[in-house]
């Protein structure tokens, strides 16, 4: 049929219309297809789906060599424990394997799903129907895909074109390629207006805060861990580690400083090997310097050390004492002048850092005009720029509005603009990089607010951030914390999901139209074993494939979201980029 078909029209292409049954010949391909799968659990199917799909764009790229589109998939409707999100997930699944593909020049051509429909068809209605006016998210996973892969068609486009003004033979030709080794990402992250830059291209951030890859790279018996999760991380396409360069001995953790300019050695040396680690595998972190929590020390400690036993004193006074200020200066000396003990390259001149934190969710309730802080912050600022004009610097803001904008904190049952703490007065101070925020809906709102209310909030949260970081402050801002911890009564993963979900829409839709929001990093990544480290927002990938495939979406949507920010031009293996710069093309992947 193919040879009489082709006789009659040449022009067109031809294909089989095959489901992908794998022959005898390969029978061990065909395990775990669906009607087996009857009865399994999500995660089994979706396992099967990123199994199935990637291992018919493998065959295809390397022994059919010829092109693969996913030609059917989706979800019925009428089937046990269906739901939109289940469904959006399932999308996403088959989305990130195909622009996964498409990326590295890979076989995948695209995807079709199962059906689509408008309103006022429901005698034709199967089950598998997607009306994109009643599901908002499925709609918004379809448009972005439509989104990376047009993008992803003008850079093929782009690589092509170079081929032939550069002469290039079909032996030798350029590819696109997502960057993932270190030697790619060992430039200083930058600041141009509302964007971050690395190496002039825009930085957009997907990635995590966690606690503890200090402490576990100092127990010679969890210290792999911290490697083996910065691998799990790049393989998720995260780029950011947000973690912390302090620690004055808390209830349940060992102190990096044991008392003012006397350190412990095995912990400054557990960050050398976290710092030095995340540079190996291609990964930015930002450090923070100061907690405002007693949970590791924070700012109590500093006030113990100058006041001793003395009672009634606020730890709010770790922003006033004048002593206290000079034993926080001296740690920021300390730790931006270290040689890494590792690498022996000075933390003030590594890349690997993206930035300095001065202290983690400031407060200080003492002084609600923000003045003291206000007065905190640009001194320190200041301060920390004399030693180190190299890297960026931001606050640790959680986001609360001062009390010029009350209103702005919304949803504040609790009195959320009553910390002392300014979102836009304080970023604007000059020594300061970016804006940050954190969310935390179900924390702040309290358990009497119903799951619709705290993602609305967290919609409303994001979006008066952005505009503010965009239209006022003039910095970009990153989401720096967030999460949804499965301690919280009525927990679900698919509650989590939704948070996450809310988040990243809100960053994508920021980045999309070139606004202020430069990425964000959930609280916090972590590997099976280390139970002891676990508190409830923790989020394991391979016991949570919905919540990776979220995230893994996330990163997929980013880079491009920067007319891709992580791809390089390569001939051969080899880098093209001082060739391409040499040709006078050096805006070529900036537009």
């Amino acid at each position: 049929m193919a040879a009489f078909v082709k006789s009659i029209d040449n022009k067109h292409l031809l294909e089989i219309g095959l489901e992908g049954f794998y022959g005898k010949a390969n029978d061990a391909r065909n395990q775990g297809l669906a009607f087996q799968l009857s009865g399994r659990d999500d995660a089994a199917q979706l396992s099967f789906m990123g199994n199935w799909i990637n291992t018919h764009i493998y065959d295809a790229q390397k022994i059919l060599k010829k092109p693969v589109v996913v030609a059917e998939f989706g979800m019925n409707s009428s089937d046990p424990g269906f739901s939109v999100h289940k469904r959006d997930v399932l999308f996403a699944t088959v989305y990130s394997a195909i622009s996964g593909s498409a990326k590295g020049g890979g076989a995948a051509s695209g995807g079709l799903f199962w059906q689509l429909f408008t309103e006022g068809m429901r005698s034709f209605n199967d089950g598998y129907e997607v009306i994109l006016s009643e599901s908002a998210t499925t709609a918004e996973v379809i448009r972005q895909q439509s989104e990376i892969m047009g993008q992803l068609s003008e850079m093929h486009a782009r690589v092509k074109k170079m081929e032939e003004e550069l002469g290039m033979e079909n032996n030798n030709t350029l590819s696109v390629k997502t960057i993932k080794g270190h030697n790619n990402h060992n430039g200083m992250v930058r600041i141009n207006g509302t964007q971050l830059m690395l190496n002039g291209i825009p930085f957009k951030v997907n990635g995590f805060k966690a606690y503890w890859p200090l402490f576990a790279a100092a127990e010679p018996s969890q210290r792999s861990n911290v490697g083996a999760v910065f691998d799990q991380a790049r393989n998720h396409g995260l780029n950011v580690l947000r973690t912390l360069a302090f620690g004055e001995g808390g209830k349940n953790h060992p102190p990096l400083q044991i008392e003012p300019g006397h350190y412990n050695r095995t912990m400054l040396e557990a960050l050398d090997y976290v710092v030095s680690a995340a540079g190996e595998k291609g990964m930015k972190v930002i450090l923070s310097l100061a907690d405002n929590w007693k949970d590791y020390g924070g700012m109590e400690k500093y006030v113990e050390w100058v006041h001793g036993g003395e009672k009634n004193l606020s730890a709010e006074l770790f922003f006033s004492d004048y002593k206290v200020k000079e034993h926080f200066k001296n740690h920021v000396q300390a730790i931006l002048t270290r040689n890494n003990s590792i690498s022996g390259v000075m933390y003030k001149d590594d890349p690997t850092i993206m930035a300095w934190e001065l202290i983690n969710e400031p407060r200080c309730k003492s002084d609600l005009s923000g003045n003291t802080l206000q007065k905190w912050i640009e001194e320190m600022a200041n301060f920390t720029k004399t030693i180190d004009e190299n890297h960026l610097l931001e606050i640790g803001l959680e986001g609360f509005y001062g009390q010029q904008n009350p209103k702005k904190n919304l949803g504040s049952n609790n009195g959320f603009h009553q910390f002392g703490t300014d979102f836009i007065r304080n970023n604007q101070i000059p020594g300061i990089d970016f804006a940050t925020v954190h969310a935390y809906p179900d924390a702040w709102l309290g358990n009497k607010t119903s799951e619709e209310e705290q993602l609305s909030f967290l919609k409303t949260w994001m979006d008066s951030h952005f505009e503010d970081a965009n239209e006022i402050i003039k910095k970009p801002i990153l989401v720096a914390e967030f999460g949804k911890s499965s301690k919280d009564a009525g927990f679900t993963v698919e509650k989590r999901d939704k948070v996450f979900t809310t988040v990243y829409l809100a960053i994508s839709n920021s980045t999309r139209v070139g606004g202020a929001a430069a990425g964000g990093l959930f609280w916090q990544l972590s590997i099976e074993g280390m139970d002891a480290f676990y508190d409830g927002y923790h989020v394991i990938l391979n016991q949570s494939p919905s919540t990776a495939e979220v995230i893994k979406h996330q990163s997929s949507v980013m880079p491009l979201d920067s007319r891709g920010h992580q791809t390089s031009i390569e001939r051969d293996g080899h880098s093209l980029d001082d060739e391409v710069n040499g040709m006078g093309c050096h805006g070529l992947w900036r537009s």
